[in-house]
């Protein structure tokens, strides 16, 4: 497996863990939208619906500004890339940039085997537009991984990014 790098963009700092970008948001945003409605038989969709439970529940953490808990829930791998101090040091400088956010809306979750940097494995990418009080709109994606280790079944963060 390849590992992740760190990388600068131009309106945040960003950090590539298992091939998916990581940012943080500010605290007391609005709560997440409901889904749209995926059919029960669509392929996938408990999958989806399980990683995006964990996944809103994830980010309110982040809206909080609880970054050591935050990081503390992100998956085994995804620790394995950044100490808990870099975290903690991104996730405050990210914030600053960003301004408080002032709504979430989901737009839509793709469910996948394949990421890159990231070895064959189930992933789901949720997808949200999201507006900051310093940026009119920006798309937020959260990548949830299943069995990000080897005794682990449970969904968990792999990335985070807000463009």
């Amino acid at each position: 497996m390849k590992r992740p790098f760190i990388a600068a963009r131009t309106a945040s700092l960003t950090l590539l863990l298992t091939g998916t970008l990581v940012l943080a948001q500010q605290p007391a945003p609005p709560a997440p939208q409901p889904a749209p409605t995926i059919p029960a038989n669509a392929p996938h969709a408990a999958d989806i619906q399980a990683a995006r439970q964990v996944a809103e529940a994830w980010i309110q953490l982040l809206d909080a500004g609880k970054f050591d808990q935050a990081y503390q829930e992100l998956g085994f791998t995804a620790r394995r890339q950044i100490t808990q101090e870099q975290w903690r040091q991104e996730m405050k400088n990210t914030r600053e940039k960003h301004g408080p956010l002032e709504s979430r809306i989901f737009q839509y979750p793709n469910y996948t085997t394949t990421l890159k940097n990231a070895p064959t494995g189930q992933y789901v990418v949720l997808n949200y537009l999201c507006t900051f009080t310093s940026h009119k709109t920006a798309p937020e994606i959260i990548v949830m991984a299943k069995n990000t280790s080897p005794t682990d079944t449970n969904w968990h963060v792999a990335g985070f990014s807000v463009e």
